[in-house]
C-alpha cells in the first residue's frame, strides 16, 4: 500500500515540474523501506566488468574475436623470432657441441693413424736386411748337411734331421715350388714347376743324399728384401744358384731366380720359389784325369796271330800306344 501511494505521488510530480513537491511523510517511509529491501551494493571497481559489460563481450561474434587475435598475432610474431625459445637454444648448443666432439674425435683418429704409420715405417727402416740375413742363415744350415752318420745334428741320411731343419725354418703352412725349363713336342719353351707341401719338405732334400750326394748348397746374389702391406716381407734374388755335390767330384748346378715369402710377424719361411733356367753338369779335373788312366783305346793284340809275327819291340810299342792315347792335354 505505501509503494502505491509513492508511485502516485511520483507521477503527480512529473506531470507538475514546475512546482515542488511537498514532502509527504509517508512517501518517504516508503522510500526508506524499499531501500533496505534493496541489496547492498560493492564498492565500485573500475577495472571490474558489470555482468552487462561481460554479457555484451560474450555476445561479440567470433569474426570480430578472430580479427581481435589477427591483430595480436603479427603483433607477437617478429618478437617471437627475434627472442628463440630456451629449448631450441638448448638444441642448438647440443648440435654445435656433438659436432666439435665429433671433429675432435676424427683429428685424434688421425694422428693416431699418423703414429702408428711413422712407427710401422720405423720398424721397417730398423729391419731392414733382417730377412737377407734370415735367408743366409737358411743357407748356411742346408750347406752343414753331410752324409757323415756320426754328425749329431746334419746328417743328410737322417730324415729326422730334415724334419728338424724344416721345423725351425719354414711356417706351419710353409710350401717349397722348384720349376724347370722345359720344351713340348714342338719344341716351344715352357717350364714344370712341382710344389712340396710342408710336410713333405724334409723328405724332398732327404731324397739328394739318398740318391748319393755329398752335400747340397744354395748361393744368392742381390738380394732384395720388399715389405707388403700384410706384414710380410719376401726376399728377391734375380741371379741364384741350388748345386748338388757327389762324393766323384761331380756336380750338379742349376741356376735361376729365388723368390722367399717370409709370414707377418714372424721369421719363418711361408713360401721358397726356386724358378731353374739352366742346368749344369761339372766334372772336376782330376777324376778326367784318373779315368784317362785307368782306360786305354789301344786295340788289343792277342786275337790277331798275324800281328804277333810281326811284333814291334817293347819301346815301340809304348811309343805308339802314348800316342794313340787320349790324355788331358787333348781337352781345351
Amino acid at each position: 500500500m505505501a509503494q502505491q501511494m509513492a508511485m502516485q505521488h511520483a507521477n503527480s510530480q512529473q506531470s507538475n515540474p514546475g512546482q515542488p513537491a511537498p514532502p509527504n511523510p509517508q512517501s518517504q517511509v516508503a522510500n526508506a523501506a524499499a531501500q533496505q529491501m534493496r541489496p547492498q551494493s560493492r564498492v565500485a571497481n573500475p577495472n571490474e566488468q558489470t555482468p552487462t559489460n561481460q554479457q555484451q563481450h560474450s555476445q561479440q561474434s567470433p569474426a570480430q574475436q578472430g580479427q581481435a587475435q589477427a591483430q595480436q598475432t603479427p603483433q607477437q610474431g617478429p618478437a617471437a623470432m627475434a627472442q628463440p625459445q630456451p629449448q631450441q637454444q638448448q638444441q642448438q648448443a647440443f648440435q654445435q657441441q656433438a659436432r666439435q666432439q665429433q671433429i675432435a674425435y676424427l683429428q685424434r683418429q688421425q694422428a693416431m693413424q699418423h703414429r702408428v704409420m711413422a712407427q710401422q715405417h720405423q720398424v721397417a727402416s730398423a729391419q731392414g736386411g733382417m730377412f737377407i740375413l734370415r735367408l743366409m742363415h737358411f743357407n748356411d744350415h742346408l750347406s752343414n748337411f753331410t752324409p757323415d752318420n756320426d754328425s749329431s745334428a746334419a746328417n743328410g741320411k737322417n730324415i729326422m734331421h730334415w724334419h728338424s731343419f724344416v721345423e725351425k725354418h719354414f711356417a706351419a703352412d710353409g710350401r717349397l715350388i722348384h720349376s724347370f725349363a722345359n720344351s713340348d713336342q714342338n719344341g716351344n719353351p715352357s717350364r714344370r714347376s712341382f710344389e712340396v707341401l710342408r710336410p713333405n719338405v724334409a723328405r724332398y732334400f732327404y731324397t739328394y743324399f739318398d740318391s748319393g750326394a755329398s752335400s747340397l748348397r744354395l748361393h744368392t746374389e742381390h738380394a732384395r728384401e720388399v715389405p707388403h702391406a700384410s706384414g710380410s716381407h719376401q726376399v728377391t734374388c734375380q741371379k741364384a744358384m741350388f748345386s748338388i755335390s757327389y762324393p766323384n767330384g761331380a756336380r750338379l748346378e742349376m741356376t735361376g731366380s729365388l723368390q722367399v715369402l717370409f709370414s707377418a710377424g714372424t721369421d719363418a719361411i711361408e713360401c721358397l720359389s726356386f724358378q731353374t733356367v739352366s742346368t749344369e753338369e761339372i766334372l772336376s779335373r782330376t777324376q778326367i784325369e784318373k779315368v784317362l788312366t785307368e782306360f786305354s783305346p789301344t786295340m788289343s793284340t792277342k786275337a790277331s796271330p798275324k800281328m804277333t809275327k810281326n811284333k814291334l819291340p817293347k819301346a815301340q810299342q809304348k811309343l805308339q800306344e802314348a800316342d794313340s792315347r787320349i790324355t788331358i792335354d787333348h781337352f781345351p
